[in-house]
């Protein structure tokens, strides 16, 4: 004989509380659901124990998120012990991937559910976060996200151009969903609903005194990104003000070593002199400022740089600063890297002011015959037309928005095509 406690719940049938007190107890330190029985042990019985049981464990496969059906067991007590009557016991363990929480209900409040005494009462988000950091086994980009209602429309069609899809065993290689089926925090990154914004400042001068423009972004964060790089492309088209490796390594940086515990938004300030992008989260442990300057790396994220690389976002290991140097070759301004605890600035000095250093290389004289394969497909783009626009490159290479903005930028320095118009008007035409 059992009484109602903190690990026994009685109940005289599968009623309304079946799923949320096997939630609670899931979530708590596991428990018996006694079926067939009520108050102080009055019992009434079950009528058939192994259809009770089927339908008990259907109803936890398909009310419960992460699924645990596999984990419960039923079975039935002694007869004799209880005057003849049937008696179920369902047991339930205490899950290794909490919170669990009802499907239809999310993991909210209203959703997740602890046992006390002898009540299941649903839990604070404080509750809920300390069940996610007790669960969770690795870094922030792998812990299942308290938000699991996500689309992944955006995602779908860059997905398609690197002939993948966004399957269950997709997402899962892909590590944007967890083992049991739900969705980490790298997939709310990649989500149509990104939280986590990049804000940019267009400002007239040297200084933040005066302000032109202020926009901010959204999307999931490749989105974000192409828009980013349309900000600054609408005031440096030509790449003539900041070198386009510069730009792209230090967003790519920006974006994959940012600690997203935070919950600031990435910054993208352009002056008259320079381009600032800022993020949150300094070094690695263990990292100092020298260490990166040299070249060594250590991944915050490497999930979401893994993610960065499939669609040739960031191209190398560990090399993005020694990059972003290297593209200031023969220039007196140079770029500045200052870090804190928290905050990690790149200052990108605009070029097309700068002297050209004494000790700089000769310009070298690209051969006419000395294209990439892809800057040779958008050549081949004029043998239809005679102007094309980024959308021609996108489509013909099956390039994201922003890899195509690289490249024409690219193909315009090397001269090979020139920009016609600005704005939505602009179209590039062959330079020779």
């Amino acid at each position: 004989m059992e009484y109602e406690g903190i690990s026994v719940a009685l109940m005289e049938r599968l009623d309304e509380r079946f799923i949320p007190t096997v939630c609670a107890f899931a979530n708590t330190d596991g428990g018996t659901v006694y079926l067939g029985v009520s108050g102080m042990w009055e019992v009434n019985g079950v009528r058939d124990p192994e259809q009770t049981g089927q339908e008990a464990l259907s109803l936890i496969r398909e009310k419960i998120i992460p699924d645990i059906s596999g984990l419960v067991r039923y079975e039935v007590l002694d007869e004799t012990e209880n005057g003849g009557k049937i008696v179920m016991a369902v047991r339930i363990p205490r899950g290794a991937s909490t919170p669990y929480y009802l499907k239809g209900s999310g993991m909210n409040p209203e959703g997740v559910f602890l046992r006390h005494d002898i009540y299941t009462v649903p839990a604070g988000r404080a509750e809920i976060l300390r069940l996610i950091e007790e669960s969770s086994q690795g870094s922030w980009e792998t812990t299942r996200c308290m938000d699991q209602n996500m689309t992944f429309d955006d995602l779908r069609k860059r997905l398609k151009t690197i002939s993948l899809g966004i399957s269950r065993d997709e997402l899962t290689m892909l590590r944007i969903m967890r083992n049991d089926g739900t969705y980490s925090n790298l997939g709310l990154l990649m989500s149509d609903k990104c939280p986590v914004l990049i804000k940019a400042a267009l400002y007239r001068g040297k200084s933040k005194s005066f302000i032109d423009k202020k926009v901010q972004f959204s999307g999931s964060l490749f989105q974000q990104l192409d828009q980013v790089n349309e900000f600054i492309n609408e005031n440096d088209p030509d790449g003539k003000r900041f070198p386009v490796e510069a730009v792209k390594e230090a967003l790519a940086n920006a974006c994959t070593h940012r600690d997203y515990s935070f919950s600031g938004n990435t910054l993208i300030n352009v002056f008259s002199d320079r381009l600032e992008i800022i993020s949150y989260g300094g070094l690695a442990e263990g990292m100092s400022k020298d260490d990166i300057m040299m070249g060594i790396s250590v991944q915050r994220n490497p999930n979401l740089t893994a993610m960065f690389r499939r669609f040739s976002l960031a191209d190398s290991h560990g090399t993005g600063i020694a990059r972003i140097s290297e593209s200031y070759d023969g220039y007196t301004a140079k770029p500045l890297f200052d870090i804190t605890d928290n905050v990690f600035r790149y200052t990108l000095p605009d070029i097309s002011e700068s002297p050209v250093s004494a000790s700089a290389p000769a310009a070298k004289i690209e051969p006419e015959f000395s294209m990439s394969l892809q800057e040779q497909k958008v050549m081949d783009i004029f043998r239809d037309k005679q102007y094309i626009v980024r959308s021609d490159v996108e489509r013909t290479l099956s390039l994201s928005q922003t890899a195509s903005i690289e490249l024409i930028k690219k193909m315009s320095m090397k001269g090979l095509i020139k920009k016609i118009g600005s704005g939505k008007n602009t179209v590039y035409g062959k330079s020779r």
